[in-house]
């Protein structure tokens, strides 16, 4: 788990671009950290929830609205 430490706060940047509107950044930032997040935990841990939600929101924003259904559908099974 040091590992998914490091790598979580590696991460604490993609807040900070949403909001500068750099989504494709955050997008492809997220996406690196949620490999390497379920590759540590599984692709269903409830810890993966808050990039995941982070992730819907992206794809929304950058208009990809069938990846962020498929994203929904995820946090819907892993949230159970």
């Amino acid at each position: 788990p040091d590992v998914m430490i490091f790598q979580l706060a590696q991460h604490q940047g993609g807040p900070l671009r949403v909001r500068a509107g750099q989504d494709r950044e955050a997008l492809d930032e997220n996406t690196a950290v949620l490999a390497a997040a379920e590759a540590e935990l599984g692709p269903d841990h409830p810890r993966l929830l808050p990039l995941l939600e982070e992730r819907r929101e992206l794809l929304t924003r950058v208009g990809d609205t069938k990846a962020a259904k498929q994203v929904e559908k995820r946090i819907k099974k892993i949230s159970r």
